[in-house]
């Protein structure tokens, strides 16, 4: 049995659902619950194969639903930065490409923006917590639907006489045992999607967040040109009024389940600045202080002075920025030698840029790719010569 949902006006409006939670879930829940008193208002008990035929319906059906709330979202692909070329030093161009003539970026950029805002601001972060509550709530419903399943058949409480004793219509005969659910006959079907849509909803709304509605203020602007004059003060403060939008729209048990992922993509674009800045981007030794200041303060936003996300699971999270930002308090020389060392014999003299360690993405202080592109943003000649000695990298003009 299946219930065209699909094609149903979802109003995923946080001004407009009271509840926090779209209309549309309520309807298909209460069409779910009519279907089974239905069918067991009918002579059904003698075909319990018929029973086990209608939840799978019933659980198709939710699936469906489930589907048309996360597929339309679009994924967190759509909103990370592609990695700019490894370089020396730096220019006054956005690691991003955003000062450069309409090129391949711009269109990217342009793609980007068509792809996440189909509905105009429907797949903003208020609208997406209230699909992540939405799902919520239909999880929630789950257990009371398989309780009408499981009882179904068995009588109607007794009803007292007149005399005070009690009695049923049918009092010679035994109630039917309830049915024992079996993952065909259940709707667990539907709980591993809701499981699996609301981490996609939640890592989407944390890389929109991060990589899209901020990003001329963390992607492009954080440390862009000079540490001391683009610190991370700005973007804590957009941050700030993000977390607000979260309690004001998503409901209290989900909120930390929302703000982990975000925190998670705030720490990415910390590192995806000090590693893959670009030609905007560069550090000296004297930047260490200001740069481990900033991270703390980034710690600090999601601690909340004990009213926040557990301090366990920050640290957790901000470890490896904490120890890749070591590698900042170090001398190019000594970066040298720990690159080279990590690289084996010979990597020092080599001049083949075929022979660049690959980017992984997973950042780490002994990662060859990690320390490679702390040389690329080191703004000193020590630095410089290497690079173009080993890999033939370009040089950039300073600002």
């Amino acid at each position: 049995m299946w219930l065209v949902v699909g094609g149903w006006s979802k109003n995923w409006s946080p001004v407009a659902n009271k509840g926090h939670c779209a209309p549309s879930a309520v309807e298909v829940l209460r069409i779910l619950e009519e279907s089974l008193e239905a069918f067991f208002a009918m002579p059904t008990a003698q075909f319990p194969e018929l029973l086990k035929d209608l939840v799978m319906g019933l659980d198709k059906a939710l699936q469906h639903y489930v589907t048309q709330t996360v597929v339309p979202c679009g994924t967190r692909e759509l909103h990370v930065p592609s990695m700019p070329p490894l370089t020396r030093c730096k220019t006054n161009k956005s690691w991003l490409g955003s000062h450069k003539s309409k090129g391949k970026v711009e269109v990217q950029r342009n793609h980007q923006r068509k792809v996440t805002c189909i509905e105009g601001d429907a797949f903003s972060l208020p609208y997406l917590c209230v699909r992540i509550n939405t799902l919520d709530h239909i999880n929630t419903q789950l257990e009371f639907l398989e309780k009408k399943v499981r009882y179904g058949w068995q009588k109607e409480e007794p009803t007292p006489s007149r005399g005070g004793k009690r009695f049923s219509k049918n009092k010679f005969d035994p109630p039917p045992p309830p049915i024992i659910l079996s993952a065909d006959s259940s709707f667990q079907r539907t709980r591993v999607a809701i499981k699996e849509g609301i981490n996609q909803l939640t890592e989407l709304a944390a890389y929109r967040v991060v990589f899209s509605d901020l990003r001329d203020v963390f992607g492009d602007g954080l440390y862009a040109g000079d540490v001391r004059s683009a610190r991370i003060s700005g973007v804590i403060d957009q941050l700030d009024a993000k977390l607000g939008e979260i309690v004001d729209t998503s409901v209290e048990k989900l909120r930390n389940q929302i703000v982990i992922p975000l925190m998670r993509a705030c720490f990415e674009c910390f590192l995806l600045v000090l590693l893959a800045g670009g030609t905007s981007r560069s550090f000296t030794v004297g930047d260490s202080d200001m740069l481990k200041d900033d991270l703390t303060a980034l710690k600090d936003l999601f601690l909340g002075d004990g009213d926040g996300l557990p301090r366990n699971v920050v640290e957790q999270a901000a470890s490896p920025a904490s120890q890749i930002l070591t590698l900042f308090e170090l001398s190019s020389s000594e970066l040298i030698q720990i690159y080279s060392a990590s690289m084996g014999e010979g990597s020092r003299t080599s001049s083949r840029s075929s022979s660049i360690p690959p980017t992984t993405g997973h950042w780490s202080a002994t990662d060859a790719n990690t320390l490679l592109r702390v040389l690329c943003h080191r703004s000193d000649d020590t630095a410089s010569k290497f690079l173009k000695k080993t890999y033939h990298l370009p040089k950039k003009a300073h600002a």
